[in-house]
């Protein structure tokens, strides 16, 4: 092989690979959006049947720790991995706070 096959096909595939990494991350952006409307959606329905809404709030919560704990632990940025930490501590509470106030 030529240098120049070489350097080419090296261009192809990191083309390909930055491709995939765009539709991956547009990807995880509808998921969560999604996620967020249909939690809305969930959350209006349970409060017009005036019935406790926290776990909505904590299926939220868990979306927001798992991406910045999984974003920080990939990339080493301490600032994520505190967030992820936090957002997973509030969501404990918010579910144990449901539970107590569903079983009384």
């Amino acid at each position: 092989m030529q240098k120049d096959e070489i350097l080419e096909k090296a261009k192809k595939k990191n083309y390909f690979e930055k491709r995939e990494m765009k539709i991956m991350l547009k990807a995880n952006q509808f998921a969560v959006i999604s996620s967020f409307i249909i939690c809305i959606v969930l959350m209006v329905i349970k409060i017009l049947a005036n019935q406790p809404y926290y776990d909505v709030y904590g299926i939220v919560c868990m979306i927001m720790c798992c991406q910045n704990l999984y974003f920080g632990l990939k990339t080493h940025k301490r600032t994520h991995i505190v967030l992820g930490i936090g957002w997973g501590l509030l969501t404990i509470l918010i579910i144990g706070t449901y539970i107590i106030d569903v079983l009384g």
